[in-house]
């Protein structure tokens, strides 16, 4: 983990629980000061007093900061939401049928073949369901983030699996968006957005029906922009899967086919790491856009409470989407390192985050830490912690609890790396 940039504790945003606060003139002890002292006993009887009575609120409030519950932890019930009739706002609602929109020009010839491998002889699938949805932080702050029974968090090995639906579980797998969605995958970077479009490529096809929509300049809102800093999110339902890339088997020279070296893999190579299925499969796709600070990240800072704010509201609007919208299954996400690599987030932040907003949300998860899992640990063990001591902490209260804490729990910005 990266040295912490100071070990002087950030001072509050409104510097009224400084342990300093009622020292505005401390009592010089110097000898100068002393031998003046003696000369004038009432003065030198005076100044004692006042020197204790500062010694003694410096005690006070430093013994104070150290052991006493933060505040505010969590809100009085009376004034908590209403957490069991909440719903995320539904910006727009639509159904794409992939198989009535041209493809857009898929730039890079490696997606090019493997376009056509996976799509040869072969419909696109069904319609699909599009929606995006957000949610106002103001509304959301003050709920209990700890009130539903504790989900299923699983740690996975490798990458992900797109597991099907059954009558007790509808299954969602998460895309690490980009604020204009699908908006890199004509291109030749091969991150986990672009995987996914390759195996689904019907998702090239909504792409293109986003690009038609800006092209015609006149709806209200357009689909595939979505506020990283409000929150907003995408859902996309009954999408096909036809292939799967595994994008993590030996190629010699490169390595694998991962990132930016997929545009330099032979054809040949890429066909020996594709399985074409015969029979799609379907998947529920979860679009959720990464706050990035690139400066942040160069600088090595500590989040504070803005920073974790806009990652949560993301993640609690996605998460809640996906309960609302799971017919009363149990909903299931694949998830893991969303908002690293190229946004730049620390793996510890992320993990916790979306592992309290399940526990906020009511979702179970299955995360894929790559090869993080001691970052995905931690994180897990921290809201645990948490939860165990503040069991009526607030998502606000959450996030100013690490806010204050960032240095102790080394909840700094991580380093950019291009995919």
């Amino acid at each position: 983990m990266p040295t912490p940039v100071s070990s002087t504790p950030s001072r509050p945003p409104d510097g009224t629980d400084s342990p300093y606060s009622t020292l505005k003139k401390p009592l010089d002890p110097s000898p100068s000061t002393l031998s003046s002292l003696s000369k004038d006993p009432p003065a030198q009887k005076n100044s004692l007093c006042a020197f204790c009575t500062c010694l003694y609120s410096f005690l006070i409030s430093f013994i104070s900061k150290l052991f006493c519950t933060e505040k505010p932890l969590h809100t009085p019930l009376s004034t908590q939401a209403n957490d069991s009739e909440f719903k995320t706002q539904i910006l727009i609602k639509e159904t794409i049928d992939p198989n009535q929109i041209a493809p857009p020009i898929i730039k890079d010839s490696n997606k090019q073949f493997l376009y056509k491998l996976l799509t040869k002889g072969k419909s696109l699938g069904p319609p699909i369901s599009y929606s995006e949805h957000s949610t106002v932080y103001e509304k959301i702050k003050n709920m209990t983030l700890f009130q539903n029974p504790k989900p299923n968090i699983l740690e996975r090995q490798g990458y992900f699996q797109y597991p099907q639906d059954t009558p007790n579980e509808k299954h969602w797998t998460l895309n690490y968006a980009h604020a204009s969605l699908f908006g890199f995958c004509p291109g030749s970077l091969y991150a986990q957005d672009e995987h996914q479009v390759s195996e689904h490529p019907g998702l090239y096809h909504v792409y293109q029906a986003f690009k038609q929509q800006d092209d015609q300049a006149l709806a209200k809102r357009r689909m595939g922009h979505l506020d990283e800093r409000k929150g907003e999110i995408a859902l996309l339902q009954n999408v096909a899967r036809h292939g799967n890339v595994d994008t993590q088997k030996y190629v010699p020279l490169l390595g694998n086919i991962y990132g930016n070296n997929f545009f330099q893999a032979s054809q040949e190579t890429i066909l020996n790491c594709t399985k074409v299925f015969e029979k799609p499969q379907t998947s529920h796709i979860v679009a959720m856009p990464a706050a990035c600070d690139p400066d942040k990240c160069y600088s090595q800072s500590f989040y504070n409470k803005k920073d974790l704010q806009d990652l949560f509201h993301s993640v609690y609007t996605a998460f809640s989407a996906v309960k609302e919208n799971s017919e009363n299954k149990t909903p299931v996400i694949d998830t893991g390192n969303w908002g690293c690599g190229a946004f730049g987030n620390n793996f510890k932040v992320i993990a916790l985050l979306q592992i309290a907003a399940a526990r906020a949300a009511g979702v179970d998860l299955h995360y894929y830490p790559s090869d993080s899992f001691q970052a995905f640990r931690e994180g897990h063990q921290l809201i645990d912690r948490i939860a165990k001591e503040h069991p009526q902490m607030t998502i606000d209260g959450l996030l100013t609890h690490l806010e204050r804490h960032a240095q102790i729990y080394h909840l700094k910005f991580g380093m950019l790396n291009g995919t």
